[in-house]
């Protein structure tokens, strides 16, 4: 069975940070030189670098720049990228925080990109399919399981939803800190930073 690229995601350089005049020229010299279309990343806490809302409106209107995945978790921002979809027919704004789901398709947002996706799919799949039934009372019952404060499928993700997962199927392998915390076990030396998940993992 053949595999084929149909979009591709699309992070800021990450050896250093950029100006927004930088960003429209990376991601356009990225656009440029690809056939499929490209989605822009935002995730200043990863890059250092936050996309304007008015970077994405001109970078929306380069024809191979198909929409925006928001990973930052300001619903302002998301609520700007909205505006820009508005304004620019094609354009898709995806959002990510898991606990901004349900909140992102009420908005208008064409989909979501969840890292709760990879640990609890059945949960994800409530939320999407409530509200896509308008049976807002159950999307609203899932979706509070991932809140920020409340919900305990949100435990920080990647690393958490490493742990998560590790947690439910041993063989998915153990987070890195865990590994590491191990293997300074095994050599007595403790490491109070990276303490054993409350015996998860047994030697």
């Amino acid at each position: 069975m053949g595999w084929a690229c149909t979009a591709s995601r699309s992070l800021r350089p990450t050896s250093s940070p950029c100006t927004q005049d930088g960003l429209i020229r990376h991601f356009s010299t990225v656009a440029d030189a690809v056939t499929t279309p490209v989605y822009l990343y935002d995730i200043p806490a990863r890059t250092q670098n936050h996309i304007e809302p008015a970077t994405v409106g001109t970078l929306a209107r380069h024809g191979n720049i198909a929409g925006i995945k928001d990973s930052g978790g300001s619903t302002d921002t998301v609520r700007a990228y909205l505006d820009v979809a508005r304004d620019v027919e094609g354009f898709e704004v995806y959002c990510a925080p898991d606990h901004l789901v349900l909140w992102g398709l009420e908005e208008g947002c064409a989909g979501v990109v969840s890292g709760l996706g990879n640990v609890a799919p059945g949960l994800l799949a409530q939320i999407i399919a409530g509200f896509n039934a308008g049976d807002m009372e159950a999307a609203r019952g899932a979706g509070k399981l991932c809140g920020p404060a409340e919900g305990p499928l949100c435990p920080g993700l990647p690393a958490g939803a490493r742990q998560a997962r590790a947690l439910s199927e041993r063989s998915f392998g153990r987070p890195l800190p865990a590994a590491r915390a191990a293997a300074r076990r095994r050599a007595g030396r403790a490491d109070p930073r990276h303490p054993s998940p409350r015996g998860a993992w047994k030697e």
